[in-house]
């Protein structure tokens, strides 16, 4: 997870953005156990980001062992996400009903429709960000983000700054 400033001065983490074919092929080749490092990392960075979102992620991941536990495990996890996404005053939420119905359905579908969400919703933390930087709301990045001389990124392209000019 890495901070990411808000206009308001204060800092908010967001997790990292996932390919959700990439979640699926992991998971196939290693038999199962990367799904459950996936669902414990998920589990865990919403925890962080949002913390009026109660979550365990350690009890979410024991859950998967559970048969009934599993279903209701599933179902929570979307429903954290929709609340963080509702917090955040998104426009369009994920359901946590569709969501558990392509998990028993379509397995593919539950996998891409959490972590798509997530990655939106990551997404638009940074794009708020940018803007922030663009109008001068924020002041100096957080330590943890690199700057742009740093990565050699050409005064020209850089994000925030004027457009040098050409005689």
């Amino acid at each position: 997870m890495e901070p990411v400033q808000t206009p308001g001065g204060g800092a908010v983490l967001v997790g990292k953005n996932r390919n959700p074919i990439a979640v699926l092929f992991f998971s196939v080749i290693t038999f199962g156990i990367y799904w459950l490092y996936w669902y414990y990392v998920i589990n865990d960075e919403v925890r962080r980001h949002e913390p009026a979102v109660r979550c365990t992620p350690a009890v979410a991941l024991l859950a998967q062992f559970v048969p009934i536990a599993n279903f209701v495990s599933h179902y929570n996890t979307a429903t954290r996400i929709q609340r963080m996404e509702l917090a955040d005053g998104a426009s369009q939420t994920i359901s946590p009903l569709v969501t558990f119905l392509l998990l028993y359905f379509l397995i593919i579908g539950y996998v891409v429709q959490i972590q798509s969400h997530l990655n939106a919703h990551w997404d638009s933390h940074r794009l708020a960000m940018v803007r922030a930087e663009r109008q001068g709301l924020l002041g100096a990045r957080p330590a943890a983000l690199t700057p742009a001389e740093e990565v050699g990124v050409p005064p020209e392209r850089r994000l925030g700054e004027a457009q040098a000019q050409q005689p």
